[in-house]
């Protein structure tokens, strides 16, 4: 009664995800016959925190709701005598006895620093200069492969059985081992899909991170580190601490060579001009391998190679955006520019119809993916050369030319959305 109480009276003055992240958490011990309240925190870390940021607002409330009363605060007894001197069964180690290396992780030079500082920390020598290794980004740029890649080499530097892989629901369902425990038995815990974690393995992985000198440990996070509000405040701040590098969106180089790699290693035949369809259409590696499965069994069920429109069927049947065509794009760009959409594939030379032309052809080309013959058919059989030229231009225009470049971009999002 005393909680609902005093929650009513902060909700006044405080928003609703700020009581839910620091107030919710709360305990409270009443002696009505001694008028003595006792406020039970978590652990000694929320306790910190809650000083900085919540007390004051939270005493003021206890005074108005129970005046005359003493307050005390204090962290939660560890109920040490409890857990087990061994770790639990109930927490599996979780470790595909073959997991991917770093050869196989695909990358470029703006992911080089966040590669080397894996591959560096797995090597076991940096554990107490970057400790914790926090690895961001957004979902498919390759969190989840780099960490597996980190688990391999560190089971090889320090031996299997003194490697811990997690993943959010593990730590979400499984009874939790004390921390000092933990750390006896093994050299690296590296956790999958932090932010996923419930609010209790959060206080637990606090409690981790705080004696991880003992260790390395090794986090996933999607997204950005600071914009995780289902992180608890102690938590994120904790992490903040030590070493976060974020892994960049894989790029058309990134998504091309992804494409090559999958091909050979399952020995499907793609023509390189449908990879440069499907690597411009996907902007993400995860959809895009299963993009390249259906296509494979595409090929297994009809026993022949898929077309161009087999490949767009593909494509289109697998996006939840609005269908875009080479016909949408000219429509488009003659809008655009405001010139009619038949003068497009005619023998008219006007600079304004020239221009929206070009742009149409490099839209196709950048959007679509289709090859130089392919627009050069589009657009009234012009020549595969006469493509290249009007797209080199393009390029060239949007590197020199700002309003060219702010115009190319509003095209873009228009074709895609």
């Amino acid at each position: 009664m005393l909680k609902k109480t005093l929650r009513d009276y902060l909700k006044q003055h405080n928003q609703e995800d700020n009581l839910r992240a620091w107030f919710e958490p709360l305990l409270f011990e009443e002696n009505a016959q001694e008028k003595h309240i006792t406020i039970i925190v978590p652990h000694i870390f929320f306790q910190a925190w809650l000083k900085q940021h919540g007390q004051v607002h939270l005493v003021q409330a206890l005074q108005a709701c129970a005046p005359g009363y003493a307050i005390n605060i204090r962290p939660a007894q560890a109920p040490v005598k409890s857990q087990p001197s061994t770790l639990p069964q109930s927490l599996p180690r979780q470790q595909p006895a073959d997991l991917p290396g770093f050869a196989d992780f695909i990358s470029n030079a703006k992911n080089t620093f966040p590669l080397c500082m894996a591959q560096q920390i797995a090597t076991g020598e940096h554990a107490a200069h970057y400790n914790p290794f926090v690895l961001c980004g957004k979902e498919g740029t390759g969190k989840t492969h780099l960490l597996q890649a980190m688990a391999q080499s560190l089971r090889q530097h320090y031996g299997s059985d003194a490697v811990l892989w997690l993943t959010a629901t593990t730590c979400s369902t499984a009874v939790l081992p004390p921390p000092a425990s933990l750390w006896q038995r093994y050299r690296a815990v590296l956790l999958d899909d932090l932010c996923a974690l419930s609010v209790q393995a959060q206080e637990w992985l606090l409690l981790l991170v705080h004696k991880s000198l003992q260790g390395q440990l090794v986090l996933a996070c999607t997204g950005k580190l600071t914009g995780a509000k289902q992180l608890l405040p102690a938590l994120r701040t904790r992490l903040e601490a030590g070493l976060v590098v974020e892994l960049k969106e894989p790029d058309l180089d990134i998504r091309l060579r992804f494409i090559r790699q999958w091909v050979k290693a399952h020995s499907l035949n793609i023509h390189p001009d449908h990879m440069l369809l499907l690597a411009r259409r996907c902007r993400a590696l995860r959809p895009l391998q299963g993009l390249l499965l259906k296509i494979a069994a595409f090929c297994s069920v009809n026993n022949r190679e898929a077309t161009l429109q087999d490949m767009e069927d593909i494509v289109r049947s697998s996006s939840d955006q609005r269908d875009c065509t080479h016909d949408s794009i000219i429509g488009l760009v003659a809008a655009y520019y405001d010139v009619p959409q038949g003068d497009f594939t005619s023998t008219k030379r006007t600079p304004r119809l020239v221009l929206a032309r070009q742009v149409a052809m490099y839209l196709c080309r950048d959007v679509l993916g289709l090859s130089y013959a392919a627009i050069g058919q589009i657009f009234n059989g012009k020549d595969h050369s006469t493509v290249i030229y009007a797209i080199k231009k393009i390029k060239q225009l949007i590197d020199s030319d700002k309003v060219m470049h702010k115009s190319l971009s509003y095209l873009r999002q228009k074709c895609t959305q």
